[in-house]
């Protein structure tokens, strides 16, 4: 724990920085890691809450099957405001960027396809955009950004469970059209968000998808939508109208498990069909 690092160069040469090496600098300002460098052991720079600006430059030590390179890497940086991430890199380790509060935005390189637990807790996150190459986003990935305001989803994910839970400041969201499921708690707790369009594609709108989201007052759902687990809509106390894009016999048609009155707010909502006339009560 060396509190007065201000300036630290790790030679080109170095391949391996191991668990903890910085972690609780907290003077250390910037830091370029070299290309040499090919793994990270877990915290390796955590809670140098001075640090503003980091440049990784070698992706390797963020490629291959395994994604034990890196994790907490920053957690806990809460000054840090600029990150440049390296093309090439295939994951974002989990907990990689935790608690980072001061950090606005990240450009994710193109060749991403996993993105673990991330960006957990980064309350001064304002935007994010998740490329195509992106197929897996980890459960919590983006939990308690309450500064985000806007996300466009531009893949196919799986393991999405609890996405958005908790964006207070989240108004706008655009999810992929090419997925079958909105997984549990995606967006539980999101109490900016007013209206949501589902895009068609989806069949299933998991448990608590939209749970505790209290000025939700109208969602957009498709056709293809077969069911709709508990809760899903619970506690959107606002909920006043459904744009449901197939015929009345289709929504009849939908499977709501309404236990425990969980969805009763989408249930006595005036569902509008194609032709924009609410449904016969």
């Amino acid at each position: 724990m060396c509190t007065n690092l201000t300036n630290v160069t790790i030679p080109d040469g170095v391949t391996n920085i191991f668990s903890y090496a910085f972690s609780y600098c907290t003077s250390l300002t910037s830091i370029t890691i070299p290309s040499s460098v090919t793994f990270f052991g877990a915290y390796v720079f955590s809670n140098c809450t001075g640090l503003k600006n980091a440049v990784l430059l070698n992706a390797s030590a963020f490629s291959g099957r395994s994604n034990s390179s890196g994790s907490s890497l920053f957690q806990g940086c809460t000054s840090l405001t600029n990150v440049t991430l390296p093309d090439g890199m295939e994951w974002l380790a989990p907990n990689m960027f935790e608690g980072c509060n001061s950090l606005k935005s990240v450009a994710i390189p193109s060749g991403v396809t996993r993105i673990y637990t991330a960006f957990i807790r980064c309350r001064g996150l304002t935007s994010i955009t998740i490329p195509s190459s992106v197929t897996y986003l980890g459960n919590s990935v983006f939990h308690r950004c309450t500064g985000l305001k806007s996300a466009t989803v531009s893949t196919t994910y799986s393991e999405n469970n609890n996405m958005f839970a908790e964006c207070t400041g989240l108004t706008s969201v655009n999810l992929p059209g090419n997925n079958a499921k909105l997984l549990s708690g995606a967006f539980e707790d999101c109490t900016g968000l007013t209206s949501v369009t589902i895009p068609e594609g989806y069949t299933n709108i998991g448990e608590g998808a939209f749970m505790g989201c209290t000025n939700l007052t109208r969602v957009t759902i498709p056709a293809s939508v077969t069911s709709i687990d508990s809760s899903a809509f619970g506690d959107c106390v606002r909920l006043t109208d459904v744009y449901y894009g197939g015929s009345k016999a289709q929504w009849s048609a939908i499977v709501v498990d309404n236990r425990a009155a969980g969805n009763r707010y989408l249930v006595d909502a005036a569902v509008h069909f194609d032709s924009g006339s609410p449904a016969e009560t």
